[in-house]
């Protein structure tokens, strides 16, 4: 019995591990995204808010050292495994905060691919205007992992449905 179970947890593996690719209702492409990290506090090499698609390690390790090179305190944070052959990571950073209370995070765990466009939804989440929070330059970022497909260009799309970022691919 334990085999049975075994094989039926490693084929429904597989499934996701493909990343669950078919249509939606729209006629669609539709891939599961996983977000791999999340922070208030990521270096950049801009203070605007940008996307960056990472299709290697070579580049990942880059862009990890540069992102946490002036860490202070605490452990190192681990790299994100990565299947490259298959998956890469778009890195979404809001750009510069004047205070606290800036974030990103994935709303829909699911990305639609229409004409070679691939779109991924976040929550763009911004202080109330009246929000007591902290005086603290924040940069909020995320590490989202998706499987790569057949898309040329990845638009992030927030709550409101608007297009807040677009990257083309290589």
């Amino acid at each position: 019995m334990k085999h049975v179970w075994a094989v039926v947890f490693t084929l429904i593996s597989m499934f996701f591990a493909s990343g669950c690719r078919h249509h939606d209702s729209m006629g669609a492409k539709v891939f599961v995204v996983e977000s791999v990290y999340h922070a208030t506090h990521c270096l950049s090499n801009s203070i605007e808010a940008h996307a960056l698609w990472v299709d290697s390690l070579a580049e990942l390790q880059r862009l990890w050292e540069n992102r946490y090179r002036s860490r202070v305190g605490g452990s190192p944070i681990a790299i994100p495994e990565v299947d490259f052959n298959t998956q890469g990571l778009l890195w979404i950073h809001m750009g510069q905060q004047s205070t606290g209370g800036y974030a990103l995070a994935l709303a829909d765990p699911i990305c639609r691919v229409k004409n070679e466009i691939a779109s991924v939804s976040v929550n763009w989440i911004s202080p109330a205007s009246d929000a007591m929070v902290t005086q603290v330059i924040t940069s909020p970022c995320i590490l989202l992992k998706l499987p790569k497909g057949p898309f040329h260009s990845i638009q992030v799309i927030d709550q409101d449905g608007r297009v807040r970022l677009s990257e083309k691919l290589n």
